[in-house]
């Protein structure tokens, strides 16, 4: 319905089931979540990267550079370990 699909399966207490379970479609998963992170990743650098006027007290523009250095560092961690999971499922 609308591109909509729906699975319905037990839930096992403790656990929650998988739509994806086979190797191919996690792959297929992994690739479209990354392209959105690469996708988005040129728009978020000028966002963080432009500079707060000198009228800003230099504790703030300090905190959000801060703030931009955490936020890229977390962004890239994400994208090499969807890399890496996606060649270690290419591998099975």
């Amino acid at each position: 319905m609308g591109g909509w699909q729906y699975f319905r399966t037990l839930a096992e207490e403790g656990e929650s089931p998988e739509i994806y379970t086979d190797p191919d479609s996690k792959i297929q998963k992994y690739r479209r979540l990354l392209t959105y992170l690469v996708i988005f990743l040129p728009i978020y650098i000028p966002i963080f990267t432009s500079n707060l006027p000198l009228s800003y007290p230099e504790v703030l523009r300090f905190t959000v550079s801060v703030v931009w250095l955490m936020f890229m560092t977390v962004y890239v961690v994400a994208i090499i370990q969807l890399i890496r999971r996606i060649k270690a499922l290419e591998h099975l």
